[in-house]
């Protein structure tokens, strides 16, 4: 019983550190973009979000609301592109 203790620790330091949702928006048939509730290192300010690709590679970015238009997403990546999307077009997802 101890060994399993220690054998699920790790899965419960990771559940408790996990964000409780996901915001998905399925941008074409490749691509969804996924916006996270945890926070982006402060250099960049926002929080956490990706654009993950059908064959599994993604891009990294921050997200914040658009503080020009209201109830859009704007989202900057780490290539040094933005992105702005209505957020309604976001929807709860899990994983």
């Amino acid at each position: 019983m101890r060994y399993l203790t220690l054998l699920l620790l790790p899965l419960a330091v990771y559940a408790a550190e996990a964000p409780d949702e996901y915001l998905a928006y399925q941008y074409n048939e490749n691509v969804r973009i996924v916006l996270s509730n945890v926070e982006c290192p402060k250099q960049y300010g926002g929080k956490r979000a990706a654009a993950q690709r059908i064959d599994k590679h993604y891009l990294k970015g921050c997200w914040t609301n658009d503080p020009t238009t209201k109830g859009n997403i704007k989202i900057q990546w780490i290539d040094g592109d933005t992105s702005t999307f209505p957020a309604t077009n976001f929807y709860p997802a899990k994983e």
